[in-house]
């Protein structure tokens, strides 16, 4: 399970420096999908809310380490998403296209919900772009629609797979 900790983590933090350093150029009206969310909300449906709070936390931390965000920040928002997406595991079936994009829409809500509370709590200014602003709706859209995509990559290259327990044949 470690292993599988230390991959989600290492990917996730690869994407989210992909995500900060390069796509913010290509994008339009500078807001991108969220792609370490998305690995962070595969990850945790997979293997449960102890491990997604693990990767959560410490994914959030190095975004931590690449952003302008208070030391913290992305660890507490990643470690919430974690747990939550976790505690689907065995509950719901997050294959084809719907089910993945409501976790993501759902997933991308929460972050921003968590961001705004947590900016308002510490009076960050800078740390929360807005729940009614266009560049919110716009960051949820954009994630919600790349997650089914996402999702079946991951599925089909066999990243964070459960391994199944014995029995008859």
């Amino acid at each position: 399970m470690l292993g599988k900790i230390v991959r989600a983590v290492l990917l996730a933090s690869l994407m989210g420096v992909l995500q900060t350093n390069a796509l913010r150029f290509v994008s339009p009206a500078a807001v991108i999908p969220d792609l370490a969310l998305i690995v962070l909300v595969y990850f945790a449906h997979r293997n449960g809310s102890f491990p997604g709070q693990f990767a959560g936390f410490f994914t959030g931390l190095i975004l931590d380490f690449v952003s302008l965000a208070p030391l913290g920040f992305f660890a507490f928002i990643y470690t919430v998403v974690g747990f939550v997406f976790g505690a689907t595991k065995d509950r719901i079936v997050l294959d084809g296209v719907v089910l993945p994009f409501v976790a993501l829409f759902l997933a991308t809500l929460v972050k921003i919900l968590t961001a705004g509370a947590i900016s308002g709590v510490f009076s960050i200014d800078t740390a929360s772009i807005g729940l009614l602003g266009a560049r919110a709706w716009i960051e949820i859209g954009l994630t919600a629609l790349l997650g089914p995509l996402a999702f079946a990559l991951m599925s089909a290259m066999g990243l964070f797979r459960t391994q199944q327990r014995g029995g008859f044949r």
